[in-house]
């Protein structure tokens, strides 16, 4: 074989050898990129859940505070309602006199009640909004409806008595009899409670009806609320009062607790990528078409 042959067939060999090294050399630099782009990619995934997450938190925690602020403006609207309502119940007039009119004591009457009303409602509002409250709020509202009553009641025997003062005066003369029988009958029902104290009080009671239905002028209205005031004696409207402003100081107390308790603050990183509501990491597991392009899956 002469020179040209033998370097055709060593060119020959040199090419066979490299073909096979040119393969493996071009799969290991494929296997680099790809392990190069994988590490890029999960190095992405995490700077995004990172991002994510603290997205999350923030708008989460806006709206947290957001929410608390709201509820706490509803709830010391409702507070203050309250305490207004049981400070303008201590406003209201009821006629105590002789001369007041029906309209005038229905008038009054029913802004008493109306107020009460309102109490009540207020009530359920502020135990909707803060169940911390329901006892301080109970108490207050049964001070503000045992003040009404009493209140009421007491009017009502003021304007009966005032009443029958003038029915004196007009006719110059003292009812001897009516007196000594409502004075039997208050003395009877302070009595020691037993069978025949039942019956003295019943006697006295029906003594000193007929006493009062022999009065010129006086109403069985006035009739019935005389016999009531000395059968239960006049309510205290100043232990009433006092019981009030009691209850609305101890009411006050505890608003303000309640109102400078802290809020609630959700927990940070609590969302992510794969379930905002979940809580749980993000999965870094790349997807089956990735894992099919990745070096392991090659050749």
């Amino acid at each position: 074989m002469d020179l040209e042959g033998i370097g055709a067939v060593a060119a020959a060999a040199v090419t066979a050898i490299g073909i096979p090294t040119a393969i493996v050399i071009g799969r290991m630099q494929l296997k680099a990129g790809l392990r190069a782009a994988e590490t890029t990619w999960h190095a992405a995934l995490v700077q995004a859940d990172a991002s994510y997450r603290a997205a999350m938190d923030t708008v989460r925690a806006t709206a947290s505070a957001n929410q608390d602020q709201w509820r706490r403006g509803v709830r010391r609207d409702a507070f203050v309602q309250f305490l207004t309502i049981s400070s303008e119940l201590q406003h209201i007039e009821l006629p105590e006199d002789a001369e007041a009119t029906d309209e005038e004591i229905r008038q009054a009457e029913k802004a008493l009640r109306e107020i009460v009303h309102r109490a009540e409602t207020t009530f359920h509002i502020v135990c909707l909004e803060s169940a911390d409250l329901q006892d301080a709020a109970t108490r207050l509202l049964q001070a503000i409806r045992h003040y009404a009553r009493g209140y009421r009641r007491l009017a009502a025997a003021e304007r009966a008595i005032s009443t029958l003062t003038a029915i004196e005066e007009e006719n110059r003369t003292h009812l001897d009899e009516v007196h000594a029988a409502l004075g039997a009958l208050a003395t009877a029902a302070n009595a020691v409670d037993d069978v025949e104290h039942h019956r003295d009080v019943q006697r006295a009671r029906d003594r000193a009806q007929a006493a009062l239905r022999d009065v010129p002028g006086l109403s069985e209205r006035h009739q019935r609320n005389l016999l009531y005031a000395n059968r239960h004696g006049l309510p205290d409207n100043r232990a009433h009062r006092r019981a009030l402003q009691d209850s609305r100081q101890a009411f006050l107390a505890a608003a303000q607790a309640d109102l400078d308790a802290p809020a609630s603050v959700p927990a940070p990183g609590s969302h992510s990528l794969a379930s905002p509501g979940a809580g749980r990491a993000w999965n870094t597991r790349p997807d089956h078409r990735l894992r099919a392009a990745s070096p392991d899956a090659v050749g």
